[in-house]
């Protein structure tokens, strides 16, 4: 490696190659060494754009309990049912230091017994069971990791604010083949299959996936109109609470989406299978 000092043309390529590319980038370009590229950028105050240090992050060997690799590869389903599962019931938190960067999500205790295998292929998890205020409300649990590569990767694509944009960016990074595992996550999160037969009186069968006021549906409304199916987005104000929600009252176009949903599932055996079980009393 060379040690001599810098000239003007290496200062200008570092300015513009370093925040794009790196330090190895840099000392492979430069011929310098790794402390060389380190203590000039610090210096002179050329940082790296913050798209580029997470991507970058990701590719070091992990001593995390999850692996963020797996995040910006997304090339394993349970991957991405988790990333659908946490656009609905997710939760993020980062200290003011960022030395806790927690993420997580939140599910009924019997429901987190069929699908923690899955969950326990992505990495180690830490599982809290909750205090619940309501002595009617099931058990349920939070699954948390401190894990700010993720954390930021998820930032990066809209997860904290969910609860008001679309999901477009997190679907434009999944591949199609993987995309219905997303959608799965999300509706065993916030979606019911609902099939109720009255004594008198013609059967109800309908799906909906409810969320907040401000919730912008485009991205599942996408999907239906992919799947060509009849739905209606319905947006409840009041003074206590408001929500919206999405809803499938045709049983031809519930069969549709089951049948996206569920394509795999004697395979894989992905997701909720009380939700999967209800679908097939609506189309039967």
């Amino acid at each position: 490696m060379r040690q001599n000092t810098w000239t003007e043309d290496e200062l200008k390529f570092l300015e513009e190659n370093y925040p794009k590319y790196g330090t190895k980038y840099c000392m492979e370009e430069l011929g310098y060494t790794k402390s060389k590229i380190q203590n000039t950028t610090h210096k002179l105050g050329i940082k790296l754009l913050p798209n580029v240090k997470s991507k970058l992050l990701s590719k070091l060997p992990s001593k995390c309990n999850i692996n963020p690799e797996l995040f910006h590869k997304l090339k394993d389903k349970e991957v991405v049912y988790l990333l659908g599962l946490m656009w609905a019931d997710g939760f993020m938190y980062q200290s003011p230091s960022k030395h806790v960067s927690n993420l997580g999500f939140t599910m009924v205790k019997e429901d987190l017994e069929i699908i923690k295998t899955s969950i326990d292929t992505i990495g180690k998890w830490n599982y809290h069971e909750r205090k619940q205020t309501n002595p009617k409300w099931k058990p349920s649990m939070n699954v948390i990791t401190n894990n700010k590569r993720i954390f930021d990767f998820l930032v990066e694509h809209d997860y904290d604010k969910k609860s008001h944009v679309s999901a477009d960016k997190i679907l434009s990074k999944i591949p199609n083949n993987l995309k219905h595992y997303f959608f799965l996550g999300l509706i065993d999160g916030d979606g019911c299959f609902y099939h109720y037969v009255p004594e008198n009186g013609s059967t109800l069968r309908q799906f909906a996936l409810a969320s907040t006021y401000e919730q912008d549906w485009s991205y599942f409304e996408t999907l239906c109109s992919e799947l060509d199916i009849k739905y209606k987005v319905k947006r409840n104000k009041g003074e206590k609470s408001s929500s919206s929600y999405i809803r499938i009252t045709n049983k031809g176009g519930i069969k549709k989406l089951g049948d996206y949903l569920y394509q795999n599932i004697k395979e894989d055996n992905i997701g909720l299978i009380r939700k999967y079980e209800k679908l097939k009393l609506i189309i039967k």
